[in-house]
């Protein structure tokens, strides 16, 4: 079985739930593209942190970052500075407050809901279970075997590599110019193809 993992990052901290596992409310396209959504709704939702927690007088004084979901953004704010980093996989709970200022982002308040840290999974674990499904966030542990550098059909630069735990593997395609190197262990974050 041949899959594929988007946008590897190799970034990750682990921390207990702050929250229980309920289910996701809805998606960050969602909410940038639904007027229905109002201010102080509640929203439960995954994403990757996309930059790191910043101290803001905006609105309330505390700390905000982006998180992402493909091309889309949100930012995310919490009276205390949540640990996190650059390309953790993460699910949060929150009050949505909209976009009515006119700035580029839609902002979600974490302060009342909460953040849970995304472990990661094994490779043999993503093969092995059906539940993940098309396009599904996955935080991935394995080893890299042989790198491919490679073009796109738009002539971009990017990189394929196999990657391995014992003898299951994946195949991983990333378009960054990340350090990665054969045999290397990593963490990486990315979209599951099934």
């Amino acid at each position: 079985m041949k899959s594929k993992l988007i946008l590897p990052l190799i970034i990750i901290i682990l921390s207990s739930p702050v929250f229980s596992d309920e289910p996701i409310i809805t998606t960050i396209n969602e909410i940038i593209e639904d007027p229905s959504y109002f201010n102080f709704k509640t929203v439960i939702l995954e994403g990757q942190v996309f930059s790191e927690p910043k101290y803001t007088h905006y609105r309330a004084c505390g700390y905000k970052f982006e998180i992402a979901d493909g091309d889309d953004r949100l930012c995310v704010f919490s009276f205390n500075c949540p640990k996190v980093e650059r390309g953790d996989l993460i699910k949060i709970k929150g009050e949505y407050w909209g976009n009515r200022h006119g700035f580029r982002h839609n902002w979600v308040d974490i302060s009342k809901g909460g953040i849970k840290i995304l472990k990661p999974i094994t490779v043999e674990g993503l093969i092995n279970n059906r539940d993940w499904y098309d396009k599904e966030q996955v935080l991935l542990k394995g080893k890299v075997k042989d790198l491919v550098k490679a073009k796109t059909s738009e002539g971009q630069e990017c990189c394929t590599f196999k990657f391995s735990e014992g003898e299951n593997q994946v195949i991983l395609f990333y378009k960054d110019n990340l350090p990665i190197k054969n045999n290397k262990e990593l963490i990486v974050s990315g979209e599951f193809l099934a």
